[in-house]
C-alpha cells in the first residue's frame, strides 16, 4: 500500500508523519484482498485552513483511498 502525504500551509515534521502513516497503515490488513488484484495507495492531505486565526477549526485533514475500480473520500 501505497501512503502519500502533502501538507498546505503546514510544516510536515517526521513526528506528523509517522504519525499519520501509523493510522493509516493499520487499514492494510483491510486491505490486503485488494492488494492482489491491483494497486493500493493512500492520498492524505493536512493543512491549516487559515494563517491567521488560532481558534476554532483551524486544521484540516482529508484522505483518499484509492483500490482497483474504486475511490473512497473522506474529509
Amino acid at each position: 500500500m501505497k501512503i502519500v502525504i502533502k501538507a498546505t500551509r503546514l510544516d510536515l515534521t517526521p513526528s506528523i508523519k509517522i504519525y499519520i502513516e501509523t493510522k493509516i497503515g493499520a487499514l492494510g490488513r483491510f486491505l490486503k484482498a485488494l492488494e492482489e488484484r491491483g494497486s493500493v495507495g493512500v492520498w492524505i492531505e493536512i493543512g491549516r485552513t487559515t494563517v491567521h486565526h488560532h481558534k476554532g477549526n483551524v486544521f484540516r485533514a482529508e484522505a483518499d483511498v484509492r483500490v482497483p475500480g474504486k475511490i473512497l473520500r473522506r474529509a
